[in-house]
């Protein structure tokens, strides 16, 4: 198992950042060292940022959204659309913000 900010050493000290709200077990993947959120199905962007389609609880969702967008990164990708290539961790809080 793997915990929440909890460092895999083996994997070029990627970061578990628990996201839950797709659904409970749900995690996302920080590389710090490319500035690279690997982010999931925390939400999508097909045809904009967006919540995921399905989420078991959308306020939880917006939670886990709000908490990676803290963290420092320009790039993330998503389970479903296109990357963010720059300024990443902004666009996320900006969209995700009393939304």
């Amino acid at each position: 198992t793997i915990e929440d900010g909890e460092i895999l050493p083996f994997a070029n000290d990627i970061e578990v950042i628990h996201t839950p709200g797709h659904c409970a077990g749900h995690v996302s993947f920080l590389l710090p060292q490319y500035g690279v959120l690997i982010a999931g199905d925390i939400c999508s962007n097909v045809m904009g940022l967006s919540y995921a389609t399905i989420n078991k609880d959308r306020a939880l969702a917006r939670e886990s959204i709000l908490k990676v967008a803290e963290y420092t990164f320009d790039q993330a990708v998503f389970g479903h659309g296109s990357p963010l290539k720059k300024r990443a961790n902004q666009l996320l809080k900006e969209k995700f913000t009393d939304k």
